[in-house]
C-alpha cells in the first residue's frame, strides 16, 4: 500500500530559527519512505500466529464443553436407570430383599460400566464413571439399609410366627412335660431373639419372656380342660405362680366352664348307664364286655355304696391279652374266666380300702343274685381286686336280666351329691349336673320310644300278613319271626311286656281269614272313595269309621283300610280332626315351648290328645264341632300342669319310696299302675279286636282324667266308650 503524502494548499515556508533565514519545513514520516516497511510486514506475521493459536484454544474450549454436555447426560441417564432399579428393588420385602441385594449392587455396577463404554472418547468416560461414583454409592446406601430393615422385619416375623405356631400347638394337642419343657425352650429363645434384633432393654426383655411362659402355660391347661377336668384345674392351682394375673383370670374363668361341661358329660354318662359319677368311661367299657349279671353287681354297689370308690380295669380278654397277663404277672393260668367274660378286677381309689371294697362288692354279689365263686378268697392275697361267676354260670338264672331302670330322681340326686362335694367353690356345678342328667333321661326315653314303635310298627305289618306272599296271618313267633329278618330283630327287641299284646293277635290269627260278606263290596267302594276325597269332611268320615266293625269286609279290607287310618293320622297335613285346631293353638304352643321342630313327640302327642277331646265334645253335642273359643279352651286346658311323681304318673297319696313331686302339663302325665291294668283289661277293645298299645290306653287315660277334671268348664258331657283303633299317630 502506497503511502500517501499529505497535502497543503498553502505555504508552510517559515523562517528557519537556527540559520536566521527563511525556508521551508516539509512534515514527513519516514515510513512514507518505506522505511519501516520490514517491520510492517513483520507485524503481519505476527497477528498471523496470534490468530492461529487463538483458534486452537477455541477448538479445545468447544471440546471440553462437548464433552461435558455428554457427561451430564450419561449421568442423567444413570440416574435415572439407578432409580428405577431402587424402585424396582424397594418392592421387595422380607428375605427376598436381603437376597436381592447382592444382585442390585452388582446390577448398578454393570449398568454404570455399560453406560461409561457407551462414551464417545476416554475423557468423557473418565468424566462419568467419577461423576457417577456418587449416585451409585447413594443408591447402594439406601438398598443396604433397605435390606437391612426387611432382613430384621423376616426374622421378627419369622419368631413371631414360630412362637404363635408353639401357643398354636399347646392349645390343640395335650402335650407331655417333656414336650412342654421343649416348647418353653425354644418359645424364650425366640422371643430373646426378637428382643437383641429391637434393641431391648433388660426390663422389657424379661417382661416379654415372662408374658411367653404365661401364655403357654394358659394354653396348655385350656387344652387339658377340653377333655379333663379336674386335670386342668389342678395344672392350673400348681403352675400358677408362672403365669400373669389375666391369663390366670382368664384361664380359671375357662376351666371353670369347661369343668362344669366335661364333669357334668361324664358324670352323666356314667350315671345314665347305672354308674358312680366318678366311675370313668374306660372303666365302663371293660364293664360293658363283662357278663350282664356282674355289670348288675358293680351297678348296685355304685347305687347302694357311692362312698366306696373303685375303677374297672379288667374285663373280658382273649386269648392274647391273657397270655400278656400272665406274662406281667396279673394271672397265673390260661384257663381263667376272663376269657368267657365271667370275671372283672376292680381297683379301689380316693381312700377306698380293699377291705372296704371287698365288702361292698361280695354283698353286690348277694343283694343281685348273682353267683360269686370262690377264687377270690383263694388269690385274694396277691390279686384282691378279682372276681368271678363259678364256672357254668352261664346256665344258671336269666344271663340277660338287667337291673330296673333307675327313676331320674334318683340319678340327679346321687349326680348333685357328688357335684356338691366335688368341687364346693363351684355353686352352679349341680344344677349343671341336674339339668344334663335330666335332659339325658329325656333323650333316652324318646329313643326307647321311637324305637318301640318302629319295632311295634314292623310287627304290626306282619301279624296283618303284610309280609306274607300269601297273605297268611301268623299263629307262631316262629312264623313271626320268619317272616323277615327285620322283624326278627323287632322281636327280638322287645321284652316279655312288650311281646305280650302280639301273643294274643297269634292267638286271634289262628282262627283263620275272614272272606267277604253281604254289602262287603259297597261297603269298601264307600270307605275308600272317603279315605281318598280331599274334602275335610270326607276324611273325617273315614277316621271316625269303626273299620272292625263294616260288616262284609274281608280280613285284607280291614287291613287296608287300618294302615290307611293309621297313615293319614300320621300325615298331618291329611288328619282333618286337628288341622284347624292345632292353628288356633300355635301361639301357646310356642310360647310353652312345644313345637314341631323343636319339639315333635311331645307336639305329636298333644295334637292327638286335642283330638280325642275335638271327637268327644262332637259325640257329646249331637255332632255339632266345637268353636275356636271351645277349641282353644280344650287346648289351653290340655297344658294345664298336673301334680306328678318321679315317674311322670298325675299325682299319687302315697308317693311310698319314689317320693319327690314335679309337674306336667295334663297331655303328657303317665297312667298309673292300677290304671293301666283297668284300661287294658277293658271288654271294649276286645270287642274290637284289638290289642291296645301303651300310648292307646294313655290317651284314655287322659281322656278320662280331662272329663273328671274340666267337663263341667267347657260342658262336656259323658266321655264315649269308643276307643282307638289305629296306632299312635
Amino acid at each position: 500500500m502506497a503511502t500517501q503524502i499529505p497535502y497543503q494548499p498553502y505555504s508552510t515556508a517559515q523562517p528557519i530559527p537556527s540559520s536566521g533565514s527563511t525556508g521551508f519545513r516539509v512534515s514527513t514520516d519516514a515510513n512514507m519512505f518505506g522505511a519501516n516497511v520490514n517491520n510492517a510486514i513483520a507485524s503481519v506475521g505476527q497477528t498471523m500466529e496470534n490468530v492461529g493459536g487463538e483458534m486452537f484454544n477455541r477448538a479445545v474450549a468447544l471440546q471440553e464443553v462437548r464433552n461435558s454436555t455428554e457427561k451430564t447426560e450419561l449421568e442423567a441417564k444413570y440416574q435415572l436407570k439407578s432409580g428405577e432399579l431402587y424402585t424396582s428393588y424397594e418392592s421387595k420385602s422380607g428375605k427376598d430383599a436381603f437376597d436381592s441385594f447382592d444382585a442390585l449392587r452388582a446390577q448398578l455396577e454393570a449398568e454404570r460400566q455399560g453406560m461409561a463404554d457407551s462414551a464417545s472418547n476416554d475423557a468423557v468416560k473418565r468424566q462419568f464413571l467419577a461423576g457417577s461414583l456418587g449416585t451409585m454409592g447413594r443408591t447402594v446406601f439406601s438398598a443396604g439399609r433397605h435390606s437391612a430393615a426387611e432382613l430384621k422385619k423376616y426374622n421378627m416375623n419369622a419368631n413371631q410366627a414360630k412362637i404363635d405356631s408353639i401357643d398354636d400347638s399347646a392349645r390343640k394337642q395335650r402335650w407331655s412335660d417333656h414336650d412342654f419343657n421343649e416348647g418353653v425352650k425354644a418359645k424364650v429363645d425366640a422371643v430373646n431373639q426378637m428382643a437383641d434384633m429391637s434393641g431391648m432393654p433388660p426390663e422389657q426383655r424379661a417382661n416379654l419372656v415372662g408374658k411367653a411362659i404365661s401364655d403357654l402355660w394358659a394354653n396348655r391347661i385350656q387344652k387339658t380342660a377340653d377333655s379333663d377336668g379336674p386335670a386342668a384345674r389342678k395344672m392350673l392351682e400348681e403352675n400358677k405362680q408362672f403365669m400373669r394375673s389375666d391369663a390366670y383370670d382368664q384361664t380359671n374363668k375357662y376351666v371353670q366352664g369347661q369343668e362344669r361341661q366335661v364333669t357334668a358329660r361324664n358324670v352323666t354318662d356314667a350315671i345314665s348307664a347305672g354308674y358312680a359319677p366318678w366311675f370313668s368311661q374306660n372303666s365302663i367299657d371293660k364293664v360293658n364286655t363283662i357278663d350282664t349279671r356282674l355289670q348288675n353287681v358293680i351297678k348296685w354297689v355304685h347305687q347302694h355304696h357311692p362312698d366306696v370308690q373303685f375303677q374297672v380295669i379288667s374285663g373280658k380278654r382273649n386269648i392274647w391279652q391273657q397270655a400278656a397277663a400272665v406274662r406281667a404277672g396279673h394271672s397265673r393260668t390260661m384257663h381263667s374266666h376272663h376269657l368267657n367274660g365271667t370275671a372283672f378286677d376292680a381297683q379301689p381309689q380316693g381312700g377306698t380300702t380293699y377291705r372296704q371294697l371287698e365288702a361292698a362288692i361280695k354283698e353286690g354279689f348277694e343283694a343281685t343274685g348273682t353267683p360269686l365263686s370262690s377264687e377270690h378268697d383263694k388269690i385274694s392275697s396277691w390279686d384282691p381286686g378279682h372276681y368271678s361267676m363259678p364256672w357254668g354260670a352261664k346256665d344258671i338264672g336269666d344271663p340277660n336280666y338287667r337291673m330296673p331302670e333307675e327313676p331320674v330322681a334318683q340319678r340327679v340326686a346321687r349326680g348333685q351329691a357328688w357335684a356338691r362335694q366335688y368341687n364346693p367353690s363351684d355353686p352352679l356345678l349341680p344344677d349343671v349336673v341336674a339339668d344334663r342328667i335330666r335332659g339325658q333321661y329325656r333323650a333316652e326315653q324318646t329313643d326307647k320310644r321311637d324305637a318301640y314303635l318302629h319295632n311295634t310298627n314292623i310287627i304290626n305289618e306282619a301279624m296283618l300278613g303284610g309280609r306274607s306272599p300269601s297273605g297268611d296271618l301268623p299263629t307262631t313267633p316262629e312264623e313271626l319271626t320268619a317272616s323277615g329278618d327285620d322283624v326278627a330283630a323287632a322281636w327280638a327287641a322287645m321284652d316279655w311286656n312288650q311281646r305280650k299284646p302280639f301273643y294274643a293277635q297269634m292267638a286271634h290269627n289262628a282262627g283263620g281269614h275272614r272272606g267277604w260278606g253281604p254289602g262287603g263290596l259297597e261297603n269298601y267302594k264307600t270307605l275308600y272313595a272317603l279315605a281318598q276325597s280331599e274334602l275335610d269332611e270326607d276324611r273325617q268320615k273315614f277316621l271316625d269309621t269303626e273299620i272292625m266293625k263294616v260288616p262284609g269286609l274281608s280280613t285284607e279290607a280291614q287291613k287296608g283300610f287300618v294302615k290307611a287310618q293309621v297313615d293319614m293320622l300320621h300325615k298331618h297335613k291329611d288328619d282333618p280332626r286337628s288341622n284347624k285346631a292345632m292353628g288356633y293353638m300355635e301361639g301357646d304352643l310356642l310360647a310353652a315351648g312345644i313345637t314341631r321342630q323343636n319339639s315333635p313327640d311331645l307336639y305329636l302327642r298333644y295334637r292327638a290328645d286335642l283330638g280325642d277331646q275335638i271327637r268327644d265334645f262332637q259325640i257329646s253335642h249331637q255332632n255339632r264341632p266345637p268353636s275356636q273359643s271351645e277349641i282353644m279352651q280344650m287346648g289351653r286346658l290340655l297344658l294345664q300342669n298336673q301334680a306328678v311323681n318321679v315317674l311322670g304318673r298325675q299325682f299319687n297319696p302315697d308317693p311310698g319310696w319314689l317320693g319327690g313331686y314335679g309337674h306336667e302339663p295334663l297331655f303328657n302325665v303317665q297312667v298309673p299302675s292300677k290304671d293301666y291294668e283297668a284300661i287294658r283289661e277293658d271288654s271294649h277293645w276286645k270287642e274290637e279286636g284289638i290289642e291296645p298299645t301303651d300310648e292307646m290306653i294313655r290317651r284314655e287315660y287322659v281322656r278320662a282324667l280331662f272329663k273328671r277334671l274340666y267337663s263341667a268348664k267347657i260342658g262336656a258331657g259323658r266321655a264315649t266308650g269308643q276307643r282307638f283303633r289305629t296306632a299312635t299317630p
